[in-house]
């Protein structure tokens, strides 16, 4: 089953429960995707697109996070985690720091001789590698620091 069907599954299951957090989150990413369809002119969504819309809210629960918490808003920062919570469910399970490092050091061997000016050329194959099972800033972050 895909990804997009899951959520359909579930945004039926929410409105039966009556659980309004998980029914606005559904609701909003399913809103997401059909806005990408109708942008991408497409019929069904691949699970790689939907993982990728998927990042894109989570991405944006995260800053959320970050600026009611500055902002002294402790009632917004619980609805956001909330949410971020019900989100991350379809996302596919994130790799270990210490397994995201593997990866890089093996990318880097494998490009031979590498310096801080091929930090663009490395992060593109590392996002592909790791398919989505890594954040991106955690990628950039330990590739900054392995090249430094």
């Amino acid at each position: 089953m895909s990804i997009e069907n899951d959520i359909k599954d579930n945004l039926i299951t929410a409105m039966k429960a009556k659980d309004k957090i998980s029914l606005d989150v559904l609701r909003g990413l399913k809103a997401v995707i059909m806005n990408y369809k109708i942008e991408k002119g497409i019929e069904e969504l691949t699970d790689t697109d939907a993982i990728k819309l998927i990042k894109s809210e989570v991405k944006k629960r995260k800053d959320s996070i970050e600026s009611y918490t500055e902002g002294k808003r402790d009632d917004l920062v619980q609805k956001e985690k909330k949410e971020l919570e019900i989100l991350q469910r379809y996302l596919p399970e994130q790799i270990s720091e210490e397994e995201l490092k593997i990866i890089i050091k093996n990318k880097i061997s494998e490009m031979g001789e590498v310096t801080q000016k091929d930090f663009g050329k490395l992060m593109p194959v590392l996002i592909k590698e790791t398919g989505g099972k890594a954040d991106n800033a955690q990628i950039s972050k330990l590739l900054k620091e392995m090249l430094s």
